[in-house]
């Protein structure tokens, strides 16, 4: 996988891929309007998306060390008869 200037080059004019990597490439930083805000941010020194992604990975991560089947502490861990046609159980397959 290519880098963007790489990827530029492959597919523009040498012209167009040079004004490309200029604006959009190099420089001190991008400088970007904000979807959302409308204001003007360099996305090279903005980590606020960064930090709520990684909020939102550690939350998930969280999440996904609980067991599904862990009941609450101290609970019953005795095993329970499963019904799978909502009706009582027989005891018979």
């Amino acid at each position: 996988m290519g880098t963007a200037k790489e990827k530029a080059r492959e597919n523009l004019t040498e012209e167009q891929a040079e004004q490309y990597i200029s604006e959009y490439c190099q420089g001190d930083g991008l400088i970007v309007t904000h979807p959302i805000s409308g204001e003007t941010v360099n996305i090279l020194e903005d980590t606020e998306f960064e930090e709520e992604l990684e909020e939102a990975q550690d939350a998930i991560d969280d999440e996904m060390e609980e067991s599904l089947w862990d009941g609450p502490a101290g609970g019953d861990n005795s095993e329970a008869e499963a019904v799978s046609d909502g009706g009582e159980a027989t005891g018979t397959l």
